[in-house]
């Protein structure tokens, strides 16, 4: 018999204004919403575009990637992070941003990253030693916020136990 229950729980909020965020985190919003056009989705006509606000304001962005070989294919998330860490590798994340859009049919919520993307959003979080809020974007200007990765990916493989 198990001797007690647990829970795992977190909060995170929803928003449907724009004037929540910060004055950046509008821009990288707005920048986000509009780099999902520079998705490369031939196959799914699944844009997905993410961006990245640095600590010192710096902000980068990525789009999805499709391949006729499915697995070749890379997500928005992970293309700004490598973009990041390649590119800014002592600077620090402080915000990331996910927004889809479907060309063929309208998403009815914000899309949240994939298992292999809250991984990466996890690693990242963990190498910098702060939280990142993530911002998911929905078409209707409605938002999905966490603050940090950790809540994402509840019991998380973070390397610890390598």
């Amino acid at each position: 018999m198990f001797k007690k229950a647990e829970r795992h729980q977190f909060d995170y909020y929803t928003s449907s204004n724009i004037m929540d965020f910060s004055k950046n985190e509008q821009k990288l919003i707005a920048i986000t919403r509009e780099k999902s056009k520079d998705a490369y989705a031939p196959y799914s006509k699944f844009n997905v575009s993410s961006g990245i606000l640095l600590e010192n304001d710096k902000m980068l962005f990525g789009t999805n990637i499709e391949n006729a070989s499915y697995p070749i294919g890379t997500c928005a998330e992970r293309n700004v992070l490598a973009n990041c860490i390649s590119n800014c590798p002592k600077d620090i994340i402080t915000t990331v941003t996910v927004y889809a859009e479907k060309v063929l049919a309208k998403l009815k919520t914000p899309i949240t990253p994939c298992g292999m993307c809250r991984q990466a959003l996890l690693e990242a979080e963990n190498r910098q030693s702060a939280p990142i809020k993530i911002i998911m974007i929905g078409n209707d200007n409605n938002y999905l916020i966490v603050e940090k990765c950790a809540h994402l990916l509840p019991f998380a493989f973070d390397g610890s136990e390598l």
